[in-house]
């Protein structure tokens, strides 16, 4: 569990890193939006499975 945190944490700061890039417009936020919906997906995922 504390690895796919990690791995989530490390997908987050890619993200970022991302949106702080110039130029981020067009097909680039969308696939910048699509990304962050994947890791909000993964996280929820993963809460649910700690609250087991």
């Amino acid at each position: 569990m504390a690895r796919r945190l990690e791995d989530l944490a490390r997908d987050l700061d890619l993200a970022v890193y991302r949106l702080e890039r110039p130029p981020a417009a067009g097909p680039d936020l969308g696939a910048l939006r699509r990304e962050l919906e994947w890791i909000r997906d993964r996280v929820v995922t993963t809460a649910r499975e700690v609250d087991r």
